[in-house]
């Protein structure tokens, strides 16, 4: 007698069935997506299927948000997960864990992808590109300290430019922390007042400049004031900061050629600037020549000098008038000046009677400073008289004093 079971009993039976089973619970699969859909709550549904045959294939948001790329319909892929049946509908399908390219790497379908996004978005358009300046005064650069490109890119500049600073800003620029690092440095340097910013590392495999495929940093790039030189990889090696830099240079040294101008070019420009002034400053001499020599021409220098001869006696008058009051001005002053300095004259006391008594050379003020016998020079008006102290007489004390 055979059972009898719901529709429900009969989907877990086979569920468990399939989930009994241990190489149904870890397979892994090939196949082409098809109807791919992704919805808001991150979970992903698909289709897999090859030329004969498909199977209904679900992807839950924790393990999608996981993969480097995007799926889409008409890629070939590995998937690998378990077999179960959905209860509800009794469909058996595949629920993927992992899934990676058939034939191509996941991060190469991510760069692809990525690459074709912003482009769509203009981030790569050569109208939105800054100019690069020839004369920089400073100089940005976001490299490793320790590998070679940041030795050719200053070297180069020194040699090439003397004149423009170069202030560096470390950041790793290999591996997962490379996008976040470079983003890091940037927001640094930025506010440094720098001309041009240069972002630069030595080559390495695709894996290795991975890094410079970030999707933020392209956007941190893309939104700088200041031009954006990359110099990533070798001459073969693009990368999405490439896309949307403002100029994309081969290697280190050709981006530190692109930033300065050579010596030559300097010596150049500046033996052209200096014919440029010889030449404006000849013009302007020929043209002021010209217009004095015109101007000469015209002016008939009698008849303005008789036109206006009334006018210059009148002046000349004013002029000797002012001369002359200014004179009489200062002849008064002197006048006074030497009266007053003739009052307090000792040749002016010597006028009125008065006589000065010198003893040796020194004034004689007082009785107290000579005695009998020395010699006296008496200073009068109008001549000198030498006279021998014989005697000498104290007003104040009334008695004559040896």
């Amino acid at each position: 007698m055979s059972v009898i079971l719901t529709v429900k009993q009969l989907n877990i039976y086979v569920r468990n069935i399939l989930e009994s089973d241990k190489y149904l619970q870890r397979i892994t699969v090939s196949g082409e997506i098809s109807g791919f859909k992704l919805y808001n709550s991150g979970h992903a549904y698909f289709t897999l299927k090859d030329s004969e045959s498909a199977v209904s294939s679900v992807m839950f948001a924790k393990e999608f948000s996981l993969l480097k790329f995007r799926p889409e319909d008409g890629m070939k892929v590995f998937v690998t997960g378990r077999v179960s049946v959905f209860e509800k509908t009794g469909q058996y399908q595949l629920y993927v864990s992992d899934m990676i390219p058939d034939g191509i790497g996941s991060e190469f379908i991510a760069y692809e992808q990525l690459k074709r996004k912003l482009e769509k978005e203009g981030l790569f358009d050569p109208e939105n590109k800054k100019s690069v300046p020839r004369y920089p005064e400073k100089i940005g650069l976001i490299s490793s300290l320790n590998g070679a490109a940041i030795h050719d890119f200053c070297v180069t500049v020194q040699n090439r430019y003397p004149f423009a600073d170069i202030l560096i800003c470390e950041a790793t620029v290999q591996g997962e922390d490379c996008p976040r690092s470079v983003i890091r440095a940037i927001e640094t340097i930025k506010n440094k007042n720098i001309d041009v910013l240069v972002i630069t590392r030595g080559g390495g495999s695709f894996e290795d400049l991975s890094g410079f495929n970030d999707e933020t940093l392209a956007r941190t790039v893309y939104a700088l004031d200041v031009p954006v030189v990359s110099a990533i990889g070798h001459e073969t090696d693009f990368t999405i900061l490439d896309f949307v830099a403002d100029f994309r240079a081969a290697t280190p040294t050709a981006a530190a050629q692109s930033v300065t101008p050579s010596k030559e070019e300097l010596y150049l420009k500046t033996d052209s600037c200096f014919s440029l002034c010889r030449r404006a400053i000849d013009n302007f001499l020929d043209s002021s020549f010209s217009f004095i020599d015109n101007l000469s021409e015209r002016i008939d220098f009698d008849e303005v000098l008789n036109k206006n001869s009334a006018y210059i006696a009148t002046l000349s008058e004013r002029s000797a008038y002012s001369v002359s009051s200014c004179f009489a001005d200062c002849g008064y002053l002197l006048d006074k000046i030497v009266a007053e300095i003739n009052a307090l004259s000792p040749l002016s006391v010597l006028s009125r009677g008065y006589s000065l008594a010198y003893s040796g050379e020194r004034l004689v003020s007082s009785v107290d400073s000579v005695r009998k016998g020395d010699n006296i020079e008496i200073i009068l008006k109008d001549g000198e008289i030498f006279c021998d102290v014989t005697d000498k007489t104290n007003i104040h004390a009334g008695v004559k004093t040896p």
